[in-house]
This record gives structure tokens, C-alpha cells and sequence, in this order.
């Protein structure tokens, strides 16, 4: 159980992380695009 709980908040971070890169991603490119 405790490996699952490891397991489950390392996703949280990298889902998090991902969607913070897609994010500033997208601001990049609307900057970029004006």
C-alpha cells in the first residue's frame, strides 16, 4: 500500500508538471504568434 501511495503522488507531480509545460507552452506561443 505504501508503494501505491509513492507511486500515486509521483504521478500527481508529473501530471501537474506536464500540464504547467503545456501551459506555458501555449502562452509561448500565443506570444510569439502576435
Amino acid at each position: 500500500m505504501a508503494l501505491f501511495k509513492k507511486i500515486n503522488r509521483s504521478w500527481w507531480c508529473i501530471s501537474i508538471f506536464g500540464l504547467l509545460l503545456k501551459y506555458m507552452h501555449t502562452i509561448s506561443k500565443c506570444k510569439l504568434g502576435t
